[in-house]
């Protein structure tokens, strides 16, 4: 049973420097945030990254591992990760979800894929709540994905963006059962919690794309599936707020500055959907 809207708010938080994510992190657990988002795409240090002379998959083994240890020390310090993770002494229903997003999909830096699904696994080892993975990656990387986060307690969410538009509802459902086919674990199983989450995010154009997106949020999530949905962009907030009366695993907010288009500021986000309530 979810719990209710103002306890699923998820703050996007953008791993600019260690400094500024602990920072984030302390207003958010002010504000009783429970659902933390570490977009780790944002690290200035990934700029190191994008211009390698050689792809990691070509990469000798010694290469990679030296790689992967500069990545380890310089780039996202396990220590810096573990006093992220600490933060949940203070607020023992905090849940968080690491995302390293691919570029072509709003990432910050434009890392080979070979690569930045090598430094997820990386982050896949510290044990998040959620990891959260591009719908579009070949189904047997999320696979292999579903299969490591099985063993360590973690979920997956499956992300499919639409920077658009927003479209019909029979596009969606259609949108949807593509992915219960390619993504593991969404369906519920009889009596187990469903592990993974599918989020699907669309543009919207016009006012009425929000009764479109919230009727299907409604529609697969009183079938048992855990689903994110909502609209992006200015005529998009209404459906980014009122999902999570429509069903929605959780929605975004931002603290400092938004991730996505149409985010809003989590104190705006609490005070309209308290209007609503």
């Amino acid at each position: 049973m979810l719990a209710p809207p103002l306890e699923r708010i998820a703050v996007a938080i953008p791993y600019k420097n260690i400094a500024f994510v602990l920072e984030s992190l302390d207003y958010a657990i002010n504000e009783n945030v429970n659902f933390i988002e570490i977009r780790f795409d944002y690290n200035e240090k990934l700029k190191e990254l994008t211009n390698l002379k050689e792809s990691y998959e070509n990469l000798n083994e010694l290469e990679k591992n030296k790689l992967m240890e500069y990545i380890k020390v310089q780039v996202f310090p396990s220590e810096d990760i573990i006093k992220i993770l600490e933060m949940r002494k203070r607020n023992n229903k905090l849940k968080f979800i690491f995302t390293l997003r691919k570029y072509d999909e709003r990432g910050k830096f434009h890392i080979e894929e070979s690569l930045r699904l090598e430094i997820i696994k990386y982050l896949l080892e510290f044990n998040p709540d959620y990891l959260d993975l591009e719908s579009q990656i070949e189904k047997d990387i999320l696979l292999n994905f579903n299969n490591l986060a099985k063993i360590m307690g973690v979920s997956l969410i499956f992300s499919y963006h639409n920077w658009i538009n927003t479209p019909s509802k029979t596009e969606i459902k259609r949108i949807i059962n593509d992915l219960i086919q390619k993504c593991p674990d969404l369906e519920p199983i009889e009596g187990k919690n469903n592990r993974n989450v599918l989020k699907l995010i669309f543009t919207a154009k016009k006012l009425s794309d929000n009764d479109v997106v919230l009727s299907i949020c409604k529609e697969y999530s009183s079938k048992g599936l855990n689903v994110i949905i909502f609209c992006m962009g200015k005529e998009g907030i209404f459906s980014r707020i009122g999902c999570l009366n429509f069903g929605s695993y959780f929605s975004f907010a931002s603290i400092y500055e938004e991730t996505a288009p149409g985010q809003i500021h989590i104190k705006d986000f609490k005070n309209i959907l308290l209007d609503k309530i």
